[in-house]
């Protein structure tokens, strides 16, 4: 039994440990769920049930068949957010930080692994960043829980300390899993600004990536405690990027679903760009919602695709295609239109290599879902096109959420969207 383990281990490449990792992970969690002890009713869940809210944990994508907060027990929804948890940081940084603990060695597979799971540029320092990652999702998880602790505990008392962390746990990892029925449309949260603004910073704080927070803590550290300053230290590229791309997606995201809704809806206009600008934020691959998609127009619920598929940036709970993907493949468009011979961003050039792979992700992306778009409509002919369409969208960038036909999905649609 051990030998065919360690060589598997020997031959297996990081990619391959990545998905055998996230495999068994989500296999793990199914059979967990699958217990009566994880349900209120004390009876056992159906497999591809507890394979979908499982593998919907561990991909942060926060689709859902069973109501989260109605349906599974207080151990239960424990084991969804742990599987959040490891699925935010990722099951990677989840298994070095185990071997951490533990006191082991940590080899240089491993140590490649780690650096592919979070986009690391370089091997070196892996360890020190992992107990930054480690460190900074507690800290920032810790401080939204405690935010959110009296929005939640005025109505619901010491209940409200739960829904605190688990909702701080849940934006932070981009997973939009919620122990309300109608998410954060429940009314006791509906109108809740302050809360909402809370889990809009959780969110964005988590699609960031965390080579943003390692760059910013570098300059922090330069700045205020290093014995000997740097006089000069410029942001990278990669910051800049990232940035700039965030703040335009945003802030575009928000004022696009506006201007095509703003003429048809009878909220207060004030109240529904406020509700615009979470759907913006939530679109990064987070899941929670405050607006009833089902009654989206198309126009707003394309937007809304475009965003999800989109999603955050490298190093980050978020998922999709991710902003720094898509901005060098739109250059790369650009570069051609104009008859430039190179893509730059900030006077850098971008290696040839690294464009093609982000052009290949775009045009392979989008190939996948119009597939898994065109196979669940031959599978449910009676569902409107555009439904499904945004469900692949929200299932392929893990973003979570539905124009409300997922429980009425049949179970091979279920199991292409647990596959997408």
């Amino acid at each position: 039994m051990i030998e065919p383990i360690l060589y598997l281990k020997r031959h297996l490449t990081s990619f391959q440990i990545m998905i055998l990792g996230f495999a068994g992970v989500i296999l793990l969690g199914a059979l967990v769920l699958m217990l009566p002890i994880a349900t209120v009713q004390r009876v056992w869940t159906p497999f591809h049930e507890a394979l979908f809210t499982s593998t919907s944990a561990v991909c942060v994508t926060g689709l859902v068949v069973q109501d989260t907060g109605s349906y599974w027990s207080g151990f239960g929804q424990t084991v969804i957010l742990l599987l959040i948890q490891i699925g935010g940081l990722g099951v990677i940084t989840a298994a070095v930080t185990f071997l951490m603990l533990s006191g082991r060695n940590i080899s240089l597979k491993e140590r490649s692994a780690m650096q592919d799971a979070i986009s690391a540029p370089v091997v070196g320092g892996i360890v020190r960043l992992t107990r930054f990652i480690l460190k900074g999702t507690f800290l920032v998880e810790l401080v939204g829980a405690l935010a959110l602790l009296p929005a939640f505990c005025r109505d619901y008392g010491l209940r409200g300390v739960w829904m605190a962390i688990f909702h701080s746990v849940s934006a932070f990892c981009n997973a939009g899993f919620s122990t309300f029925p109608m998410n954060l449309m429940e009314p006791g949260i509906r109108l809740c600004y302050s809360g909402q603004a809370v889990i809009m910073a959780l969110i964005v704080c988590g699609g960031l990536g965390f080579g943003i927070y390692k760059e910013i803590n570098s300059r922090l550290v330069n700045r205020f405690l290093a014995k000997h300053r740097r006089l000069r230290m410029q942001w990278t590229p990669y910051f800049k990027l990232v940035m700039i791309a965030t703040g335009i997606l945003l802030a575009g995201g928000a004022l696009s679903i506006f201007a095509v809704s703003a003429p048809h809806t009878s909220e207060p206009l004030g109240q529904h760009l406020w509700s615009c600008l979470f759907d913006s934020v939530t679109a990064r691959t987070a899941g929670f919602n405050i607006s009833d998609y089902s009654r989206y127009l198309p126009a707003a619920s394309l937007i809304m695709c475009g965003l999800m598929v989109v999603g955050g940036s490298p190093g980050g709970t978020a998922g999709g295609m991710r902003t720094t993907t898509c901005a060098i493949a739109g250059a790369e468009i650009l570069r051609i239109l104009r008859g430039r011979d190179h893509v730059e961003f900030f006077h850098r050039r971008i290696d040839q290599r690294t464009v093609a792979r982000c052009v290949i992700t775009v045009v392979v992306s989008c190939a996948w879902i119009g597939c898994f778009t065109i196979l669940i409509c031959s599978l449910e002919p009676a569902m409107s096109s555009l439904d499904i369409f945004f469900e692949n969208c929200s299932a392929f960038a893990t973003v979570g959420v539905s124009r409300g036909i997922t429980p009425n999905l049949s179970d091979p649609s279920k199991y292409l969207l647990i596959i997408n």
